[in-house]
């Protein structure tokens, strides 16, 4: 074992640089990885991760050139929902390799593509959109994704394009032989009055352990309207998964944007959003919910910036917490000078259900003019004894009180969200 930075040198020399992704700039990206300080639990961006998760990082960097397996999406996909595996676009990740073969588009002005072969034809445009992500989320992690990644993922909505199909996304870790560390990217472009509806997916079949560090960046033009769900419910309980992700969101003048994420059964998950609201009555609503149990850490921290005039955010956050898990929950809200009349708003609340479950919130406000309305707002609390026993009262026994209780405070975040009334009613019973 070696820690995370000199494990990842150690591949790239050992292989003559071989692992090295096809992306430009990357002799950039390698000269500054090398500059960069080792990751420890010491450092203030990585204090939540496991105990010697980075330190002592167990994993091999998986191999760019190895051929992608044969898999069979339909049944894997119904392990979540029927709903994800019917009359939908399906774009498949296998390994952090867009499997082209296993893709399968039905809707008109949905196109799809190897990120490389856009990044070699307007290679500015590409690298300017995960820049932008990376001057408020640059770490080893984004920095290794950037030269890992075997290829990525390009996505095109045309302009004016309705897609009333779901797209899904699948990022697929499929049955391996070692521990391995897995890279992925993926741009998104939303063309002028666009819509579109998707659905993140990660699931991982390996019974090795497995990290993925997946980096999505996403640019809505103006009057495109959005949905996005990353659902991140660990079905095949693979205890030594661990997923990475980071998101770039940038809104243009009236592109309005939804997201919903749902966090449970991972070993340990690291999210970094950023949401950069560009243009004149944008806005953008984030919801999450989290359900941990035994031994989960997930670590969340979301930042939105409103530049322009007229933008509206909204968000909540809330989560159960049991057993010896964590959740940690870093909100950052910043209105420029420039950006009047901002109305945002933010939410986190948590139930512990265990005492040696720990939960963190750190709200922070960064406002720069007076016209302007935020406001944010955090609560941590247990299972009211109150409620159990007005319900053990009209005949309901304790557990089946606390899942009501418990599904009730869940189902809040999730009837907020743009989902499915099926997928609504999957996620109740997850939780219960």
């Amino acid at each position: 074992m070696a820690e995370f930075k000199e494990r990842i040198l150690s591949t790239i020399t050992n292989t003559n640089e071989e692992v090295l992704g096809p992306f430009a700039r990357k002799d950039d990206y390698l000269k500054h990885f090398k500059d960069m300080n080792p990751i420890t639990k010491k450092s203030p961006l990585f204090k939540n991760s496991p105990d010697g998760f980075f330190e002592n990082f167990d994993y091999e960097v998986f191999p760019p050139n190895t051929p992608l397996p044969d898999v069979d999406i339909v049944p894997i996909l119904s392990d979540f929902h029927p709903f994800l595996s019917t009359n939908t676009n399906r774009i498949v990740m296998l390994n952090g390799t867009l499997s082209l073969k296993n893709s399968n588009i039905i809707s008109d002005g949905l196109k799809i593509e190897e990120l490389s072969l856009q990044s070699s034809r307007v290679e500015n445009e590409v690298e300017r959109n995960f820049l932008n992500y990376y001057y408020g989320h640059e770490t080893q992690l984004s920095t290794a994704n950037s030269l890992l990644s075997p290829d990525g993922t390009y996505v095109h909505i045309a302009e004016n394009a309705k897609i009333k199909e779901p797209i899904i996304l699948l990022n697929i870790i499929t049955k391996q032989d070692k521990n391995y560390f897995f890279n992925h990217r993926r741009f998104i472009e939303i063309s002028k009055n666009a819509t579109a509806n998707f659905y993140e997916c990660n699931i991982v079949l390996s019974s090795h352990k497995s990290v993925l560090v997946d980096i999505s960046i996403a640019s809505l033009s103006e009057n495109a309207n959005v949905t996005y769900s990353l659902i991140n419910t660990n079905v095949n309980d693979k205890k030594d998964a661990s997923i990475i992700k980071g998101f770039g969101f940038t809104l243009k003048e009236n592109a309005k944007l939804d997201t919903f994420s749902f966090h449970s059964g991972y070993n340990y998950e690291r999210e970094r959003c950023q949401y950069m609201l560009d243009g004149k009555n944008s806005s953008v609503t984030i919801t999450s919910f989290a359900q941990l149990y035994k031994n989960n850490i997930v670590d969340i921290a979301t930042d939105i910036t409103h530049t322009a005039t007229d933008t509206k955010s909204e968000q909540l956050a809330k989560v159960i917490v049991d057993d010896n898990s964590a959740f940690h929950f870093n909100g950052r809200i910043e209105v420029v000078p420039n950006a009047q009349r901002t109305d945002s708003a933010q939410s986190s609340r948590a139930l512990l259900l265990s005492d040696d479950a720990t939960v963190e919130f750190l709200p922070q406000l960064e406002i720069n003019n007076d016209d302007v309305a935020c406001s944010h707002g955090a609560a941590i609390g247990q299972l009211d004894e109150d409620s159990l026993f007005y319900l053990n009262s009209r005949g309901i026994g304790t557990d089946e009180a606390r899942k009501l209780l418990l599904t009730a405070f869940a189902m809040e975040a999730i009837n907020k969200s743009k989902l499915p009334d099926e997928l609504k009613e999957h996620f109740a019973e997850l939780i219960s």
